[in-house]
């Protein structure tokens, strides 16, 4: 699958943070799917 974990610092549901996020080979962030939903507004 070719993930990789790492930590991303942004809001989520109001709570900024810091939050182990899911990226590609390229390193992109791989969105939630709430992320996806606005994306495609």
């Amino acid at each position: 699958m070719n993930l990789y974990l790492g930590v991303w610092e942004g809001t989520r549901e109001s709570l900024i943070g810091k939050w182990l996020r899911w990226f590609d080979e390229q390193g992109n962030l791989l969105l939630w799917s709430s992320e996806l939903v606005e994306q495609e507004k």
